[in-house]
């Protein structure tokens, strides 16, 4: 079981951090340039309640049936948490506040780092717990065709063969993942970033 699981949870690690990477990079940029908003907002708000989970029957026919389909099809569903979230955050940093740290004469570096990350930090944590959650769902689901590893296919494996323990475990196992991914968040939170907030 230990290799359907370690198998899991690299897929649901790399998806997270690939759309954690491209979310905070598109919200920021949707926040701070209202040019660049105002195209991108219809776009988004037309393809975020699309049920994305129809294209992976696609994505294996253009990727191959290996992890590429799988992350991809995890990043499309979930990217658009952490878009519109730290847009979100971004919008809502009070405007004197805003002023003031302008008035300072901060480079754009200083001002990216020191000032508008930690204003939108909270907002990516937020949404990596939120989408861990939907991470797993979709995983299982995508796990259940054309692949030999996972904790989905091993659930899905073992009650094709009425082996209820093993698929219990995996169950069980699954929960475990979620709870261990959780925990690591939140040391990684205060650990780090807890002097910060």
């Amino acid at each position: 079981m230990l290799l359907h699981v370690l198998a899991s949870l690299l897929r649901v690690l790399a998806a997270q951090c690939l759309s954690m990477v491209v979310g905070v990079a598109v919200g920021l940029l949707c926040g701070c340039c209202k040019p660049v908003d105002t195209v991108l907002k219809p776009i988004l708000y037309i393809l975020y309640p699309i049920p994305k989970i129809a294209f992976l029957p696609l994505l294996m026919v253009t990727m191959g049936l290996g992890n590429a389909p799988k992350v991809t099809l995890i990043c499309i569903i979930i990217v658009f948490q952490f878009i519109l979230s730290v847009r979100q955050s971004v919008f809502d940093i009070p405007q004197p506040l805003l002023l003031s740290v302008q008035s300072l004469g901060l480079t754009k570096r200083s001002y990216f780092m020191d000032f508008l990350l930690p204003a939108v930090r909270p907002a990516i944590f937020t949404s990596f717990r939120m989408n861990l959650g939907i991470s797993f769902s979709v995983l299982f689901f995508a796990e259940s065709f054309a692949t030999k590893y996972g904790i989905g296919y091993y659930i899905m494996n073992n009650w094709a063969m009425a082996n209820y323990q093993a698929m219990i475990a995996g169950i069980v196992a699954l929960s475990v993942c979620g709870v261990a991914v959780f925990v690591a968040v939140d040391v990684i939170e205060k650990r780090f970033f807890g002097a910060q907030q």
